[in-house]
Order: structure tokens, then sequence, then C-alpha cells
């Protein structure tokens, strides 16, 4: 197959978002209202579920309109997400590129804009977008210059269609899967629907304790000295807000960038704890964790383990359809204490419905598991894909 190197800069325009006040945002169902898409909206797929705006005049050139195909680029970001890719579907309302994000448009002339989409998001070429980042103090700021230099290997135009259609077709597939994972995982939310009724209406009548009476609480404190976790089986693992977002520590944390083998002056929650987070914008997020080993945690975190008229299956689905942001305080850092916790009211079936929920619980992880082996397996052919067609 005839290839050609060429430089970014040769084939895309590089077209910087626009920056305003945040006094300067108007709703996005007003006349003349533009929706500015922001870092937050460049997930795997354009996240069009949270979207701000600003006035029209703000636009001052018809080029920072979206287009269908454009690619949006995170260009200040942290260092591991600077550089993040989204492509920009048919849009039904008239939107832009905000201040952190840039666009970067395709000549079509040169390279199909599908294809060009799929190597900016590729592990090789995203590794090589994030060497292009300048570090300054908690922020990382992509290298224009440096960016458009980067070199990408181009076909013919049909060769680049037709690869482009076969890794939209992979995706597909690889989206399905994800789609899957997500239906099994709504079976146990339905399962605590029809078995207890609504966990904060409580239409079924069952009896209702305060969070306090049935649960044990551990507020983190300072992490004592910790060394590389380098999969000690013995041990307590070392926690911090950031541990929640490791690979691996999705729906339970496994793993942790540090270790002790005590944890001896921290504050260890147990195994089957459920881990949140207990100040800052991390309780924004809701994540919940599921602890499957002792674990010490830093300050910014809290641990709940149930207790004996409560399964910790039934404790982890009442708080997973809890909002955490419901009952932080004011303050300009939000935070949770014991104190916001335990007087919050939660359904106590009996034991023996609770039982039936956990064996439901049982089958379903043994289900996902399943998928995400299967998940795993499917992603690993589709980076292998992905690199044999677009760097052969």
């Amino acid at each position: 197959m005839s290839r050609q190197v060429k430089c970014l800069g040769d084939i895309a325009e590089f077209i910087r978002g626009i920056t305003f006040k945040p006094d300067e945002t108007v709703s996005s169902d007003i006349e003349g209202a533009v929706v500015c898409m922001r870092t937050k909206n460049i997930q795997k797929y354009l996240d069009e579920s949270d979207l701000i705006a600003v006035p029209a005049p703000l636009v001052r050139r018809q080029e920072l309109y979206l287009k269908a195909g454009d690619i949006l680029i995170s260009s200040a970001n942290s260092l591991n997400l600077v550089g993040k890719v989204v492509q920009v579907p048919e849009l039904k309302y008239k939107a832009t590129a905000g201040g952190f994000i840039a666009i970067v448009r395709a000549n079509k002339d040169m390279v199909d804009p599908d294809y060009l989409y799929h190597w900016l998001a590729s592990e090789r070429s995203q590794a090589a977008i994030r060497a292009c980042g300048r570090q300054t103090t908690n922020i990382s700021n992509l290298s224009v210059p440096q960016f458009l230099n980067l070199e990408i290997n181009l076909p013919i135009i049909s060769e680049q269609k037709r690869t482009a259609e076969l890794l939209r077709c992979v995706e597909l597939i690889r989206r399905k899967r994800i789609e899957a994972i997500q239906l099994t995982e709504g079976i146990l939310s339905a399962a605590y629907a029809d078995m207890f009724g609504d966990a904060f209406r409580n239409e079924k009548n069952i009896i209702v304790r305060e969070l306090g009476e049935v649960c044990r609480f551990y507020a983190g404190n300072t992490l004592p000295l910790g060394e590389p976790y380098k999969g000690q089986t013995d041990g307590v693992l070392h926690i911090k807000v950031g541990e929640m977002n490791l690979p691996g520590n999705e729906n339970e944390i496994q793993v942790a960038r540090e270790w002790s083998s005590t944890g001896l002056g921290g504050v260890i929650a147990p195994e089957g704890a459920i881990l949140i987070p207990k100040r800052g914008g991390a309780i924004a997020t809701n994540k919940k964790r599921v602890l499957k080993r002792a674990c010490v945690l830093d300050p910014n975190l809290m641990a709940i383990s149930s207790g004996e008229l409560l399964r910790k299956e039934v404790l982890l689905q009442w708080f997973k359809d809890f909002d955490l942001t419901s009952i932080t305080s004011g303050s300009a850092v939000p935070q949770l204490n014991k104190g916001d916790l335990q007087p919050l009211k939660i359904i106590v079936p009996p034991l023996s419905m609770q039982d039936r929920f956990v064996s439901i619980a049982k089958h379903v992880d043994h289900i996902l598991e399943n998928q995400k082996l299967q998940q795993k397996t499917l992603d690993a052919a589709t980076a292998s894909i992905t690199s044999n067609l677009l760097y052969v």
C-alpha cells in the first residue's frame, strides 16, 4: 500500500476555542445561543448531557462553528488527559469550542476526517500527543507547534476510507459490549426496586433505621509511610482519591500505588467496606468503590461497613442510588463527615429477603466478571487491529 508521510499541520487546521467570562454564559434555549463544548464534553463519545451556551456575538469567526467530523482536542488539562480527543457527530444545534479545548479540522482533499480521528485517538498517537504537553504547576498545555509537527503516514484517500470504516465497525462491536455490561449492571438496581421498593420513599413500609445504627464508619487520616505496591498479597493498600481512578479499580479497590505491611498509625477500613470521597470536588463525582482487601485511607476518604443487620450487597446498592452531593456542606471546599451520614435513614429488610438479594447479586457479579473478561480481550484485539491498520 502506497503511503505518504505528512505533518499534521499539512493536512489539518488547529482552531483554538473561544474565551469568555463566567457571567457571559446564557441559557441554551434562548434565541442566538451557541452551545460551547468544554473539556468535560470530551469523552469516548461526545458527552451532551451537560451543556452550556454563550451569545452568538462571542463566536467571532465562522470557522469557530463546529461541523460534523471535526475533532475536539483537550489542549489544557492534567498531563494524563491533555490531547484527549472526541469526534463531533451531526449536531442539531449551533456549537463551538471553549478556551481549554481546540478544533482539529481535516483538509478533506488530503485526509479522511474519520481516519484522522482514529489515528489521533489511538494509543500510540495519544502517547505522542501527551509528550507535546508543557507542564506548569498543575496543568499541562499542549504545544501547538509540536503537535502540528507530528508525522502521520497516509495511504491514498480510498484506503483511508476503507480503514476508517473497518475501525468504525470494530468500535461498534466494542460499544455494544460496553452497553451489554451497563445493562447487566442495571439488573441489581431493578432487583432492589422490585424486592424492596424505592430506597428513599419506602412504599413497602420496611423497617427504617439510621445509617449509624447499622453501619460502622472509617474516616481517613494522615497516611503512614508506605512503599511501592508490587502486588503484595498481605498487608494493606494505601488509598488516596486518585486510587479510585486507577485501572482495575473501576468498581472495586484492588490495586494502589503504595502499600505497607501493617498500616500502623493510619485508619484501616476492612474488606467489603464501601469507599467514598469525603472532601473536595471528588464528592460531586459520586464515586463509590468496594474494598477487596483491608486499606488505610487518607483524609479525603471515608469507608462504611455494614453490621449484622445489613448485608454489604444491600448497603452497596443503597449507596449506588444515593447522591452524595445532597448532604455536603455549603463551604467553599465541600466535605462530608460521620455526622452527615449517621442520621441518614436506610430501609433494613428482613435478613431472609436480603439473602435473596445477595444470591441475585452473586449471579450478576459472575455474569459481569465474564463480560468484563471478554471486554478486555476485545479491547486488546481492537488495539492490535488499530495499530496494524494505522501504522503498518
